[in-house]
């Protein structure tokens, strides 16, 4: 048995025969950070002192990172948790590894000791667990996916996301509410997403709208409308526009007086 404390030992057998010189040995492995053991092979020798070199020729890292929704809404995250195994059959070696994420962008590290530095396939699976006890399996039928080399991103995929800035809104005396109606439709794929926001002196806080698409994010077209509401009831609305991009600076707030308190086609 060898440590740090005691790093070299001597070992003799009596031998009722003919020696040939030759032997064989084995050597396992204790790691620290979990005590598991890593097992050797046995090894044929004929060496009169053994030097043992390393026990892990080389690494698999992959640094893993969440996305998705964690802050609010009805389709708010509170878990990713994350299932990773590597396998190497020829060594009869298997490493599994969970991991959990709570927040959007989190980034935490897997580590595999490697037994063959050639192979260097491995597989994840994630549950998606929402702030309303739903629980969302990837893939849904429990299998495994293979994984990317380095880098893995698991949770929600938004193939579009907007962030919605209010930070040209400046709030008068008469100024109360402004409401931003967002609209994305691929009749293609029997989709369609409607985003309402609301900013105001308690609301001032940019907002992110999401959308899960059919296509891959991207540059994706679709529908802004403003209109901003003051204490006398004067409405203002912004004409309806198309856009495709992944950032919306809401302009500055228009007090406009209406013939009608509830005249929201009335042009600023």
């Amino acid at each position: 048995m060898l440590d740090k404390d005691r790093q070299s030992a001597s070992w003799a057998a009596i031998i009722r025969e003919q020696s040939s010189g030759s032997y064989e040995y084995k050597v396992d492995w204790l790691r620290k950070a979990d005590n598991s053991i890593l097992p050797g092979q046995w090894t044929p020798s004929s060496s009169l002192r053994l030097k043992l070199d390393a026990p892990v020729a080389d690494h698999l890292s992959v640094s893993v990172t969440s996305s998705g929704n964690f802050k609010d809404g009805p389709d708010q995250i509170t878990h990713v948790a994350v299932s990773l195994r590597y396998s190497d059959p020829d060594n009869n070696y298997t490493r599994e590894g969970t991991l959990d994420f709570t927040d959007e962008k989190q980034m935490q590290p897997w580590t595999v000791d490697l037994r063959n530095p050639q192979l260097r396939d491995y597989q994840y699976r994630y549950n998606i667990v929402y702030k309303g006890g739903l629980v969302k399996t990837i893939p849904s039928d429990g299998s495994w996916l293979p994984g990317q080399p380095g880098f893995l991103v698991v949770g929600e995929k938004y193939g579009l996301e907007v962030k919605i800035y209010p930070m040209l809104l400046q709030y008068g005396d008469k100024d109360k509410v402004v409401q931003v109606d967002l609209e994305y439709d691929d009749p293609a794929n029997n989709i369609s997403s409607v985003g309402s926001f609301v900013f105001n002196r308690d609301q001032p806080s940019l907002q992110t709208w999401r959308v899960r698409t059919a296509s891959p994010p991207g540059t994706l077209n679709y529908s802004v409308g403003i209109t901003y509401f003051s204490v006398t009831g004067d409405i203002a609305k912004l004409p309806t526009r198309i856009v495709n991009s992944d950032t919306l600076v809401i302009p500055s707030v228009l007090s406009v007086k209406s013939d009608s308190p509830t005249d929201a086609g009335s042009q600023p």
